[in-house]
């Protein structure tokens, strides 16, 4: 999944379904952060006295002087080609705090099994996180049954949201990373067999490195099959080793859909709303009539600007809603306040514990 999901589509759904304006933004932008995040930022400190208690009781501070220094986790990698992409990629510490838990979630214990395949998660009670999920819709009942901040949002009201951001990203890319894990394995050893134009089913690959190119990339996540599976509206075919023999066969194929992986991931982002909201909706109705029809519209955007993303949120709500996220502003919104950064740590510290 990219910003057309992580950013627009939560966005658009946060709001439609009555967050506050405010909350919205916020959870929309968190969500995106996670995939922005590229590097570890310990340049902010703080009084001891701001520091929430737990961040101290998990030891996620660091000291300097008579402040404290709450890092802002990397939780994605840095992008780029040749040797920069194969050393983020084989990093172990990258697999195991960044690609693993936040975007390539597994559905048992990594220290079980390292060969595992992503599973999207279809259920808001999935063994390894439904703790967290739990936790979260507490929190943030709490926190709105609590708000009497007619300026804006309090204080718990935004370390909830933020919570509740990075548990909407890891729950998106479990749909956009299923047959694939996060460390280096054969799992991951893809070919390519074709890549298409979901409505039209033209050949597309012309537009994508080639398979010979992809095939040359480190065994770790998706990076055999480049974006392919993460963008809108394409179809992907491609084989994919069986076990860990180098000569073993592939099987057959693996077909990814992504415009259906979009659909299928904003539905269970719906369900985790419903739950915050304290919402029922019997038959998936106002799901059908309401959300679904621009949901799907949105999944078939490929090629479309933020602008278009922006204008449809617009069009859609019937309001002038501002969409401007920024990766900037979202980090020096976190690290304005040490329970804001606090609370992102917090968030990012449970999600590892988990797996």
């Amino acid at each position: 999944m990219k910003k057309q999901f992580h950013y627009y589509a939560i966005r658009y759904l946060t709001s439609a379904m009555g967050f506050s304006d405010d909350v919205s933004s916020l959870i929309a932008s968190i969500s995106q952060f996670v995939d922005d995040s590229v590097l570890e930022d310990d340049t902010h400190s703080y009084q001891k006295s701001d520091i929430p208690k737990e961040v101290i009781k998990r030891k996620l501070h660091k000291v300097d002087g008579d402040k404290l220094i709450i890092p802002v986790p990397k939780t994605a990698l840095q992008t780029g080609t040749g040797d920069v992409e194969k050393k983020e990629l084989l990093d172990e510490v990258n697999q195991k705090q960044c690609l693993v838990p936040f975007h390539y979630y597994p559905s048992v214990k990594t220290d079980s099994s390292q060969d595992y395949y992503v599973q999207p998660i279809t259920d808001l009670n999935h063994p390894l996180l439904k703790e967290i999920i739990n936790n979260s819709i507490v929190q943030y009942k709490k926190a709105i049954s609590q708000d009497t901040n007619s300026a804006g949002m309090s204080d718990d009201l935004i370390t909830s949201a933020i919570y509740i951001g990075v548990i909407t990203h890891v729950i998106a890319d479990t749909y956009a990373h299923r047959f694939f894990n996060g460390f280096k394995s054969y799992i991951n050893d893809t070919k390519i067999l074709k890549i298409q134009e979901n409505e039209s089913m033209q050949d597309i690959g012309g537009q994508y490195p080639s398979p010979d190119v992809l095939v040359a990339k480190p065994q770790v996540g998706c990076a055999r099959v480049g974006t392919t599976v993460d963008d809108l509206n394409v179809v992907v075919v491609f084989e994919q080793r069986t076990d860990d023999d180098p000569e073993g066969f592939r099987s057959g194929g693996h077909t990814v859909n992504t415009s259906k992986a979009f659909i299928n991931a904003a539905y269970i982002m719906y369900k985790y709303f419903l739950r915050l909201l304290g919402q029922t909706d019997n038959n998936d109705v106002h799901w059908k009539g309401m959300y679904l029809p621009v949901i799907s519209e949105m999944s078939k955007m490929r090629g479309k600007t933020d602008s278009d993303f922006v204008s449809l949120i617009k069009k859609k709500l019937d309001s002038d809603i501002q969409c401007n996220y920024d990766a900037l502003s979202t980090l020096c919104f976190l690290t304005n306040k040490a329970a804001f950064v606090g609370e992102f740590a917090i968030a990012v510290d449970d999600v590892r514990k988990s797996i």
